[in-house]
């Protein structure tokens, strides 16, 4: 561990990221914009409640993001599923049919 993440060691479940050249910072499959001032920096994600996390440069608090997790991504992806059959001979008003 460089001297860098050194500053995220004592909080709880706090991870350090290196940001990119454009000052993102690729954590859990998302990119948020942190700041030109910090590419190439290590910041910390300290995980709070939902999708919150509290984001850490070393013992300064830079604020709260949202995050959602890299599963929602993937799910938005594949599109909706549906379960229910139309029967296009029903007239009762009902687009489903009867179990």
């Amino acid at each position: 561990m460089d001297d860098q993440t050194q500053h995220f060691r004592g909080r709880a479940g706090c991870r350090g990221e290196r940001l990119l050249d454009a000052g993102h910072v690729c954590c859990h499959g998302d990119k948020p914009y942190v700041g030109l001032a910090f590419r190439g920096q290590h910041v910390g994600f300290e995980p709070l409640e939902g999708l919150r996390w509290r984001l850490w440069f070393r013992d300064i608090d830079l604020g709260l993001i949202e995050m959602l997790p890299a599963w929602f991504d993937q799910a938005a992806s594949e599109g909706p599923r549906t379960t229910a059959t139309i029967d296009k001979n029903n007239h009762n008003g009902s687009s489903e049919t009867a179990a």
